[in-house]
């Protein structure tokens, strides 16, 4: 059984939820289960630089094959560039 945190926050690295016994996903295998292509992270916490933009990218990519961002607040992303037409999406979870 797969649960969502009770924040509804995504986190960046998917655990088990000790009291039901579920799993809440990390960002990376939420993406590679909904079969996007591409992924766009933002408003990240901490905040505060003590983890940097590779380092929430690499945890990402533990997940998630396909091309990764860490946009800032106003930053403007064109996902079609981040993109190779012939990028196949299996949309199952590594791991």
């Amino acid at each position: 059984m797969r649960v969502q945190a009770p924040t509804a926050h995504t986190p960046l690295i998917g655990y088990d939820w000790p009291d039901t016994g579920g799993r809440v996903m990390g960002v990376g295998e939420f993406a590679t289960i909904a079969g996007v292509r591409a992924l766009v992270m933002n408003h990240l916490y901490p905040d505060d630089g003590s983890v940097s933009e590779r380092e929430f990218a690499a945890a990402a990519a533990n997940d998630f094959a396909g091309p990764i961002h860490v946009s800032d607040d106003l930053d403007v992303i064109d996902v079609s560039a981040m993109l190779e037409p012939t990028t196949p999406c299996t949309g199952t979870a590594r791991g």
